[in-house]
């Protein structure tokens, strides 16, 4: 909501920002007729008070800010219309506003009251006030003054206020007055409305609509036009408002310039708070019309004349108002007081809420007690109010009437603030001398006392050592700052007292500490939170480069945007296939056509890496392939139709210029194929991150070839190119965008691209990412397990293709007559680069570095984003790898067997679910032993071992130095992979030890055959399918448990027996998902989503637990019940902030919160709870 500060800000339509500088006259802007001067009021009753003292200024702050909205073509137009002529207009010196009749001055104390007496009109009329202040420089009864009166009559402000509405209210009296009585509705008189004292105000009447009407139609003539208390403002500068005593005033609502009867009956009524000056009725009124000797007449003059003096009023107020300040109108205490008086018998008492859910007048005079005071409780105002009174400002509207006939209205505004203040999530400014500290709502001044706040140290050897806090700077009214001396590097846990309280009272809140929930910490992801992942990567276009943040393993993927090139976007099924012929097969994906060494004649055979088989890569470079040797030929292979193009310089081999130089004594076999001409690196570090920008640029390379004595193409021995062959190799190189523009296709079925495609602008983009797979490799960064488990579509690619073969007749005038040319052509595509250069540490690609990675940090993964640096536009996706984690993960155990040991020591049966992976293990496809293996894996470059569970908690890689020794990536964690043998184990192994001591053993296959934990180990003997079969526990040198596993005839496993006669039995869905787990003192079912992720749980047949999930695998909600209780539902969030990731926690019922905040790196920087309670990281 936009606020206006009229001191400061406005001064509605006094500059003139929406007229043309020709539409005012330079003088007179208030259209006083030329030569005139005030009329004098020949009536005694008019007493003009001076306004000497009251300061002419508004003070009053609008919310309506579309009350000073205009049109200003409309209103320019308009203006220009209606423009009185020039000459009309005397001297600005000739008068002041002051000086105008039908202008009047508010009264110091600012209110002003007007009684609806007599209605003898046959129209529905509107009469409102207007304040006059800031309309100095509009022309009186032009569409600007008439638009702005109106908007100002509706804003219900001290700038105006509508006094009278005939269709919707009466008049106090009804009878004959010169004519029958038209007196019609419930009468709802006086009504007292506050301006700013000292204020120019003027009357505005619409005699036969709403000002609602002329707001939104200024131009609106006939009954609709608007009459004014001053007289420049009616039509032809008629007085259509009279005076008939100092408070008694009535409205002529027929134009006097037109068919009026001048009676000045139509809407009479009493006006009380304002002074100035009005033409006298008996100046105006015809003669045969004067009403004021009439009986109701007299009645009516009587009645404006008589003052009580003992009038009926009613004061209200906040029976507590527990506010910082005692009159600041907040509180959390809704009980309302007051006092009615009057000499009169109170006979109506009733309010209303002003509000767009409040209803009509309620009666209320049961809660006036004799003395006439009143107290409104909570439940007598929502009976008002028809419905709960919830927080914020509200305005009461009180209303009463005594025996007499006497009328009072006044109203309370104040607002209402029943909810305790919490410490928000809001990220602080931490730093290691003070910490911010935020609250959800403005607090009283007291929160800057040094005694609300305790910082000490937990969680270490000086756990509750106090931290002295010295002094206290408050922010705003909402945030304030902590300055104490710098503690050393810890956790800090930061208390405020339950005493400080919010503006309206309300301590901060201590009996909603939200201490049990999920804690969702951070985990790496698997195949269902990236299983949205294609979705991410349509989003970019071809690669432009590659960043790589080592810290939290994230890849960004960078694409530029580029105007005239007609290329899909980027696939997540191309990206894979590329980086699976990279890292798997060590090489760049290529394809050949060449000649069937079996059947020379025959079609040739369409060869590709293991990879690309049966994929849109693969049918890209084939296309690319055959294409471009439709080119070379000038026929279609497969269409056998002659083939021509249009970019200029093109020559198919047969063409004239190079019959001179063919030999045409033996076939011509060709080599061409496409390839990578250069792949150009710019490479740039930012401490543990790296960028790389990619270009590249493709180029078609030939040579001569013959056939060998066993049938087979070989490079010749003078592989030099005919000139044919030459030049079509440089004009294919030079024209390959106009070339690929040129060519387009539909793409194959199962591809799901929409469109046509040209695979030679698709073969550029596939060589870029070709490109960033061996960045990443170069730099051991290694393909992502969820790369290798990722399904890519099939596309169906033909194994073979008709003969690259054209035979050309040439007749010649020589002795052999009739000479045949026969050429044969093969080749292929290849994105393996002939040359890289390399450009590193470049200052402006540092830049771009910095501020690629400064945006990356706020961004979630798997979501595109954009900017621009140095006048380009990039698109943006940031791709987890194999170290990357992320918030959100929901993450369930369950023990199913213990089977004690010595000491207190078990071996134990311990299932696991976690939200981001669906593993394929003995429990289906949600559940897991999660028991890690040993991999060994082969590159082009090295050899490694890859140690990893299936939910991730266990992983890390050995890789192969120089020495032959498979050191870890994780040195602080692990020691280098060594043989194991332990007797307990049974056999030599391949073993993992950690740091801490823990040793896991894997057999030659990479499976798991025990662990070592201090005396405690666990054995897993298997049986002759490969299953374990069998858990040994084992306490130094002593067997003292086991665990028995059976399987079904799924190989799932089917229940588990310990030595202590402890059992447990698993049963599954018909979808092959754990549904039941039955035994010794256990009894769980569990249902589960689409995603397979499990979102209900019944424990004893009992629900005990629900989850909701987004399609990321990243938990929404969670309700939990003990089975005695309702439960309680919590709701989860995550939010992107520049100062870090945020994850929320908020209990539904009780809004009891949790925020936690993670920098960029998923490091914890500070928990609040929403009683009262930080915990800091330092």
């Amino acid at each position: 909501m936009e606020i206006f500060d009229l001191n400061q800000d406005l001064n509605p339509l006094s500059v003139n920002s929406h007229l043309d500088s020709h539409a005012l006259p330079d003088n007179n802007p208030l259209g006083l007729p030329k030569n005139s001067t005030p009329l004098e009021l020949s009536t005694p009753d008019i007493e003009i008070s001076d306004p000497q003292g009251i300061e002419p200024t508004l003070t009053t702050v609008l919310s309506e800010a579309d009350l000073w909205e205009a049109d200003s073509a409309a209103n320019t137009t308009d203006l220009i219309a209606h423009q009185p002529d020039q000459s009309t207009f005397s001297s600005l010196e000739a008068f002041s506003i002051d000086d105008l009749t039908g202008v009047f001055t508010v009264e110091p104390t600012g209110e002003i009251t007007t009684d609806f007496l007599f209605d003898a009109g046959g129209y529905k009329s509107e009469l409102a006030i207007i304040s006059l202040e800031g309309m100095e420089d509009l022309i009186p009864g032009s569409t600007a003054f008439i638009q702005e009166g109106a908007r100002r009559g509706l804003s219900g402000s001290p700038l105006g206020h509508i006094l009278i509405s005939d269709r919707n209210e009466g008049a106090r009296f009804s009878g004959e007055l010169g004519e029958k009585n038209r007196n019609r509705g419930d009468y709802n008189s006086p009504r007292t409305v506050f301006m700013n004292p000292g204020d120019r105000v003027a009357l505005m009447l619409v005699p036969d609509g709403t000002l609602s009407q002329v707001a939104n139609q200024p131009n609106l003539q006939g009954s609709a036009r608007p009459f004014f208390s001053m007289t420049a403002a009616n039509p032809g500068e008629k007085t259509q408002l009279a005076q008939v005593t100092g408070s008694l005033f009535a409205w002529e609502d027929l134009r006097l310039d037109g068919t009026s009867d001048r009676d000045y009956n139509d809407i009479i009524f009493q006006l009380q708070g304002v002074t100035g000056r009005a033409t006298a009725f008996e100046n105006l009124v015809a003669a045969n019309k004067d009403w004021r000797d009439l009986d109701l007449g007299k009645i009516l003059i009587d009645h404006a004349s008589f003052e009580d003096v003992n009038p009926l009023q009613i004061t209200v107020r906040l029976a507590n108002d527990t506010g910082f300040d005692s009159t600041d109108g907040i509180t959390f205490d809704s009980n309302i007081s007051g006092l009615v008086t009057g000499t009169s018998l109170i006979t109506a008492f009733r309010g209303k809420w002003d509000s767009p859910s409040g209803g009509g007048f309620v009666d209320i005079l049961s809660a006036l007690e004799d003395d006439g005071s009143f107290t409104l409780t909570l439940a007598q105002l929502e009976q008002i109010n028809g419905s709960p009174i919830l927080d914020g400002e509200h305005r009461l509207l009180l209303q009463a009437v005594d025996a007499a006939g006497n009328f009072s209205e006044t109203e309370l505004v104040f607002t209402l603030d029943t909810t305790a203040p919490r410490l928000t999530g809001t990220p602080s400014s931490l730093s290691s001398n003070f910490i911010d500290v935020s609250f959800n709502e403005f607090m009283e001044a007291g929160i800057s006392d040094l005694d609300n706040y305790t910082l000490k140290q937990v969680g270490n050897d000086s756990d509750g050592q106090v931290v002295e806090i010295t002094s206290v700077e408050q922010l705003d009214g909402q945030k304030l700052r902590l300055y104490f001396s710098a503690p050393a590097a810890g956790q800090y846990e930061l208390t405020v007292d339950s005493s400080v309280s919010d503006l309206a009272g309300n301590a901060l809140s201590d009996g909603d500490e939200l201490d049990v929930f999920s804690p969702l910490l951070p985990s790496k992801v698997g195949e269902v939170y990236v299983s949205g992942a294609a979705l991410a990567f349509q989003d970019l276009g071809p690669l432009s480069g590659v960043a790589i943040d080592e810290i939290t393993g994230k890849l960004i993927l960078l694409s530029e945007e580029k105007d005239g090139v007609n290329s899909s976007h980027l696939r997540l099924d191309d990206v894979v296939t590329i980086f699976r012929s990279v890292y798997e097969e060590g090489q760049a994906p290529y394809v050949t056509i060449d000649p069937d060494p079996e059947d020379l004649e025959g079609d040739f055979i369409v060869l590709h890496d293991p990879f690309t088989d049966d994929t849109y890569v693969g049918w890209t470079l084939f296309e690319a392939d055959r294409i471009m040797k439709t080119y070379s030929l000038g026929v279609d292979n497969v269409t056998k139709e002659p083939f021509t193009s249009l970019v200029p310089g093109y020559k198919n081999l047969f063409d004239p210029d190079f019959q001179s130089a063919n030999d045409f004594d033996e076939a011509i076999f060709e080599r061409f194929w496409i390839v990578p001409a250069e792949l150009s690196r710019d490479q740039a570090q930012v401490e543990d991150k790296s960028l790389t920008l990619l270009d590249v640029t493709l180029k078609v390379n030939t040579e001569r070839i013959i056939l060998d004595e066993n049938g087979v193409l070989i490079t010749a021995p003078d592989p030099t190119p005919s000139d044919g062959a030459a030049y079509f190799s440089n004009w294919f190189t030079e024209n390959y965008d106009a070339i690929a523009q040129e060519v387009q296709l539909p793409p194959p079925d199962g591809s799901g691209i929409v469109g046509t495609v040209s695979p030679f602008t698709e073969t550029e983009g596939m060589a870029l990412i070709t490109g960033v797979a061996e960045v990443l490799q170069d730099q051991v960064i290694f393909m992502p397990d969820w790369m290798q488990q990722y399904g890519v579509s099939p596309v169906d690619v033909t194994d073979t293709t008709p003969k690259l073969k054209v035979t050309e007749t040439i007749e010649e005038e020589t002795e052999e007559g009739v000479t045949e040319t026969t050429v044969e052509i093969d080749g292929g595509v290849s994105l393996e680069p002939e040359t890289i250069t390399s450009q590193t540490n470049n200052p402006p690609t540092a830049v771009f570095a910095e501020k690629l990675f400064d945006i990356a940090d706020t961004q979630p993964l798997l979501a595109s984003f954009n900017f621009i640096e140095a006048g380009k536009t990039y698109n943006a996706l940031a791709v987890p790898t194999d170290n990357t984690e992320a918030l959100g993960g929901q993450m369930l155990r369950e023990l199913d067997l213990a089977i004690p040991m010595q000491d207190g020591t078990d071996l134990s049966l311990e299932r696991s679910f976690h939200s981001f992976f669906v593993p394929d293990s003995i429990l289906g496809n949600s559940w897991t032993l999660d028991l890690p293996t040993l991999e060994q894996e082969f590159t082009s470059e090295f050899t490694t071992y890859q140690f990893s569970s299936p939910l991730k908690t266990q992983s890390a890689r050995f890789i192969q130095d120089k020495d032959g020794v498979f050191q870890p990536d994780k040195p602080d964690k692990l020691f280098p992979l060594l043989v194991g043998d332990d007797n307990r184990i049974g056999t030599e192994t391949k073993l993992v030890r950690f740091q801490d001591g823990r040793d896991w053993h894997f057999d030659p296959q990479g499976q798991l055959l025990g662990w070592v934990e201090g005396p405690v180990a666990a054995a897993y003997k298997r049986n002759s399918q490969n299953q374990i079969a069998t858990i040994e526990g084992w306490y130094d040198n002593t067997k003292q448990a086991t665990i028995e596993l059976t399987y079904n005839t799924n190989g799932q496993l089917e229940s588990a027996t310990g030595s202590n006669n402890s059992f447990v039995d698993y049963g599954y869905n018909a979808a092959g998902q754990l549904a039941s787990v039955t035994g010794t003192n256990i009894s769980l079912e569990y249902t589960y989503s689409e995603q397979g992720l499990v979102t209900g749980i019944q424990k004893d047949g009992t629900l005990t637990a629900m989850f909701t999930y987004d399609t990321r695998g990243q938990l929404t909600s969670e309700w939990m019940s003990d089975g005695t209780s309702d439960g309680t539902t919590l709701i989860y969030g995550i939010q992107y902030l520049d100062e870090g990731i945020q994850l929320t926690v908020t209990d539904v019922e009780t809004q009891a919160m949790v925020n936690i905040l993670y920098d960029s790196d998923l490091q914890p920087l500070q928990q609040t709870f929403s009683d009262g309670k930080i915990i800091y990281w330092l």
